[in-house]
């Protein structure tokens, strides 16, 4: 249950409010970066792992075809290792190279 403080000062109501069940999600860099009463609160935790070079590449295809560009296999690493792992920055990075209008 949560109470929901509505006003302020003597005015102040206080409603109960019934939580439904529901699934909390979060992400931080590092789990020792964050409040250990904190992570108490999660009874599920799982690392992330890094996605590979050949799988950013991968991507890079899709992405570029979705965004209808034909990419040389050379260009095709370079946007991959310069993303840095992100997928969103291919993303955005392949978006740009739509915007210019050259499709090769």
């Amino acid at each position: 249950m949560l109470a929901l403080i509505i006003g302020q000062g003597p005015g102040a109501r206080v409603h109960p409010f019934l939580l439904n069940r529901f699934t909390f999600l979060a992400t931080a860099p590092n789990e020792s970066e964050v409040n250990p009463e904190l992570l108490k609160c999660f009874s599920l935790r799982l690392a992330l792992k890094t996605y590979r070079i050949d799988e950013l590449e991968r991507l890079v295809l899709l992405l570029a075809k979705e965004n209808e560009l034909t990419l040389v296999t050379e260009v095709v690493g370079q946007i991959a290792r310069v993303c840095e792992g992100n997928p969103n920055r291919i993303a955005q990075l392949l978006r740009r190279f739509a915007r210019l209008g050259k499709r090769k």
